[in-house]
Formats: C-alpha cells, structure tokens, sequence
C-alpha cells in the first residue's frame, strides 16, 4: 500500500519531490462510452448469475445454495467495516485532479489509504468473529459439514473483502478520472476468473471449499491489476503513510461516514434479513436461497442502471463546485428520469411474468411456490433503484447525509419487523420479504425525493411531474402487452417468457426509439444493417 521515500513533498500547489514532472490528465472517454463499458462488466455476471444458482441447487443441493448465498451476505456485513472512508477517493480525485493539485491529492489519498489499512485490520477482526459465531448461529439440523463450508465461504469472503478495500484508494483514483473502461476491463477480468473456476469446482466435484478460494482469488488479482493501472496511468501518484494527517483524516471521515451510513443501511437491509431466516426460520439455508433468488432477479435486471447512474458522481461535483444550481436540478431531473426509464420496463416484465421466469430458471417448484415473495420485493425494489441516479447525485454534491441517515434508520426498522414477521406470524420468507419492502418505500419512495429537493431548492410536484409522468406513460402499453401474454399463455412458462422478451421488447423498443433515444443517437444507430430493416429512421 505505502511506499517509502526520503523526504515530504513540497507545500503549495508543486508536486512532490519525488514525482515526476505532472503530466495532463489523460483524454477521457465520453459519457456513452463509460455508460456502455460499465453495462458490459455488469453482463457477464448477470449470465453466471442466472446459471451458477440452477448448477449449484442440481449439483449439491438447496442447502448448499443457501451456504454460497450466505457468504455474499457475510462479504457484504465484513465490507462495513471500510466506515466507507474509500468512497472519499472517487470525491477528491475529481475535485483536485481537475486543478493538477498532485500535491495535496496524494496527502488526501495517503490519508485514505491509511484509514483503509486500519479498516481493513477491523475487517480481518469481524472476519474471526463470524467465524467463531457461525456454528452457534446455524441450527444443529444443519450438520458439521455444511457449517466447515460456510465457515470457509465466510473465510474467503474475509479475505476478499479486504483485498477489496485495500482496491478502493486505486479504484478511486480511476473512477475519478473518468477511467470507466479501464476499471471495467479489470473487473471483467476478474468475473471470468470466478465464474470459471467456479464451474470447474462444481462439475469437477471440489464442493463448497473450492469456489470459495476462487472468490477470494478473484478479489486478489482486482487488487493488483487495479494498482498497476492507476499507477500507470498517474505516474504522480504517490502514497505514504507519514503523510496523513489528523485535519485530512476529519474530512475523510466526514465525507464516508455520510457514504457508510447509506451502504451499512443497504447491508443491514439485506444481509441482516438473510441471518433472521438463518437463524429463526425452521429451514435456514433453504429459505436463504429461496429468498435469495427474487433478490437475484432484481439486482440481475437493475445492474445495468448502477452502470448508468456512477458516471453522475463526478458531473455532480463539478456542478456544485462551480455553484450551478440550475444545472444541478437539471442533472437531478434527468437522472432520476433516465433511471426510472430504465427500471419500469424491467420492474413490469418481473412483476407479471416473474413467476414463469422462477419456473425457468430455477426447474424447481419450491423456488415458483414462492414467486409472491419476488412481488413483495418489486413493490420496495422498484422505487429503490429508480431513486439510484438521485443517490449518487447526491453524493457527488456531498449532500448526502440526510439520505444515508434515512437509509440506516430504514434497515433498522427492517430488522425490527422481520423480527417480528418471522416470530409473531406464519408469514415465513413471505414475512421476510415485506420486512425488507416496507423501509425501502417509506425511504426511497418519500424521504430521498423530498431532500433531493430541498437540497437543490426545487418542488417535490415539479421533481415527480418533470421526472415520472414520461416514463410511466410509456410503459403503460408495455405492461399491457404482458398481462396479455401472462393472460393467455401463462400456463406455458417459456412460451410466456420468450413472448414476453419478443412482443414485450419489440413495443418497448418502438416507443423509446420514437419518444426516448435524442436524434443523434438514432441516426447512427439507423445506419446499422439489422436496424435499417427493422424501422426506417428520417435522420438516416
């Protein structure tokens, strides 16, 4: 992480003494391009996604399903202890490389990184204590092999974890100089590393303990394959531990706490709910993975608008540095009405032909007798992802704290009420999945709109009215289209599925084509061979 060298570098605005002279940044790649790159690293494991899950229920079993979904879960609690001090470094590199300020950039990510190193101490210390608390946590019904391989599962996902956050301070670096593809090239990578060796342990027969070495592989080789990047492609960076200082390390923490309030309310959210099942439903790991896979689905089809909505953070900075107002609730506007364009299409097709998907999918009827649960999860996922591009404009503004409080406190409340659901009712995972519905709409649907607005001082009716009404209206004929198809052929859960994937997506395409895609964007699209046959463009 730090290197040693003789001396400090120098005050003002000069680089260190040590760095070489400082080079222009580097040309970035357009908006569309990053957007695109970001989608592709996401589409690689969409498809693993939709294939690890059956091959792994087929092979080894629910149970063992339920274990390999549990040591996601755990990565995620681990990463809390990060206290998000590598989200800081996204934040200043856009802001100081701007000016070519090396100076007090590698100061501020020297600071991050030592903050880093120490959360990831914690990390390896969580890490030991669920490890020491597992055996107790699952039941006795679970037996002593399945326990070795969670426990093995949570060990790996400690150490990649760590790998990860001692990742964020170069990943940072890319991320806030607008180096999307790179970061993707690296992460792609590392996807195909997993997801291959993954498949060779399951039909080799190596079991639980070896894909988790493989997990915790991948998230090493991220870590190197990311710092020989950012190295190269910022020759000035420089990180040493004796240039922290107690005044960066306040501001830091200012800045991720804000940030970790947010991302340990998402945690808690969902991976304090799989360890309620776990621990109080009579079936743990069985439920685990029943729940497990609506999540999947959702997170599967909302991937691609996490790829859209990170390539806000930087504009949004840039806008508040330059005291735009105007243009920050323009970007708001926007953002928020891009990300519901891209979230209702794919909300309406789960919600009506989410049960034929499970039928698919998964060829086992216990996961479909549950397709209510993946209902229950769209009515509070829905409005959650639709709100991402708010989120992260937020954030690149540094006006995210009253959000991330709002989201903690919802995950709190989720907890709460799964508690209860699971022990007080027979709702079961049912009970579960409204636990973890009921926060996600008071808080995204109510609370994160309202500070959006109030931070960028426009109205909570002109935000909907300029952000929604396009989108919802023209899904409309859309879901239409589904509910005719779920109507008619919902008995016949592929002929549904591709029906609904033809007709669904050929009307959907056509409506955004007309009413969605800017000129430009159509013209060069129109020039293509396959689209040239498909619909005849005025601009081509």
């Amino acid at each position: 992480m730090a290197e040693t060298v003789a001396q400090q570098p120098t005050t003002g605005q000069q680089p260190p003494a040590d760095a070489p002279n400082p080079t222009p940044a580097p040309k970035k790649p357009g908006d569309v391009k990053n957007v695109i790159s970001n989608w592709a690293s996401q589409f690689i494991m969409v498809i693993s996604g939709f294939v690890l899950p059956r091959l792994i229920n087929d092979r080894l079993g629910t149970a063992e399903l339920g274990v390999w979904d549990l040591g996601w879960s755990m990565q995620a609690i681990i990463s809390m202890s990060g206290l998000g001090f590598g989200s800081s470094a996204n934040h200043h590199v856009a802001k100081l490389r701007k000016i070519n300020d090396w100076d007090e950039l590698n100061r501020m990510l020297s600071a991050t990184a030592t903050l880093v190193f120490y959360a990831a101490i914690g990390a390896l210390a969580v890490t030991m204590l669920i490890l020491y608390g597992l055996p107790w946590w699952m039941k006795e019904e679970s037996g002593a092999a399945l326990v070795i391989d969670a426990q093995w599962m949570v060990a790996a996902m400690g150490i990649g974890t760590i790998c990860q956050m001692l990742t964020m301070v170069y990943g940072g670096v890319l991320v806030g100089s607008h180096r999307f593809v790179l970061l993707n090239y690296v992460e792609v990578v590392g996807s195909f590393f997993v997801v291959g060796g993954v498949f060779v342990a399951l039909l080799a027969g190596w079991g639980l303990k070896a894909m988790a070495a493989f997990v915790a592989g991948r998230f090493l080789l991220e870590l190197l394959a990311k710092r020989a990047i950012a190295k190269r492609i910022s020759p000035e960076l420089r990180l040493r531990f004796r240039w922290a200082d107690t005044g960066r390390f306040r501001e830091i923490a200012a800045y991720g706490l804000k940030d970790f309030f947010n991302s340990a309310g998402m945690i808690i959210l969902n991976q304090g709910v799989v360890m309620m099942l776990l621990r109080y439903h009579m079936h743990g790991e069985v439920a685990v993975a029943i729940l497990s896979r609506p999540r999947a689905l959702i997170r599967f089809a909302t991937r691609f608008l996490m790829g859209y909505a990170r390539v806000l953070v930087p504009h949004a900075g840039k806008l508040t540095e330059d005291a735009d107002r105007e243009k920050l609730r323009n970007l708001l506007v926007e953002g928020t009405r891009a990300g519901l364009l891209l979230t209702l299409p794919l909300a309406a097709f789960l919600f009506i032909l989410g049960e034929q998907v499970l039928q698919v999918w998964m060829r086992d009827a216990q996961f479909s007798d549950h397709a209510n649960v993946l209902t229950v999860l769209l009515i509070g996922f829905t409005p959650f992802f639709a709100q991402r591009p708010t989120w992260h404009v937020l954030l690149g503004a540094g006006i995210h704290g009253v959000a991330s409080a709002a989201s903690f406190i919802g995950a709190l409340a989720s907890i709460a009420l799964c508690y209860v659901f699971l022990n007080h009712t027979d709702w079961g995972i049912l009970g579960a999945a409204a636990a973890m519905t009921i926060p996600l709409v008071v808080v995204n649907g109510l609370v994160l709109p309202q500070v959006a607005c109030k931070k960028t001082g426009m109205s909570i009716f002109d935000y909907w009215t300029q952000s929604a009404a396009k989108p919802i209206t023209l899904v409309l004929p859309f879901a239409a289209v589904l509910i005719v198809i779920r109507v008619f052929v919902g008995e016949q859960p592929l002929v549904a599925m591709i029906s609904g994937c033809v007709v669904g997506g050929l009307v959907i395409g056509l409506i955004y084509w007309r009413f969605v895609l800017p000129s430009d964007f159509k013209s060069k699209l129109a020039r293509l061979p396959l689209i040239r046959t498909i619909i005849r463009s005025p601009q081509a």
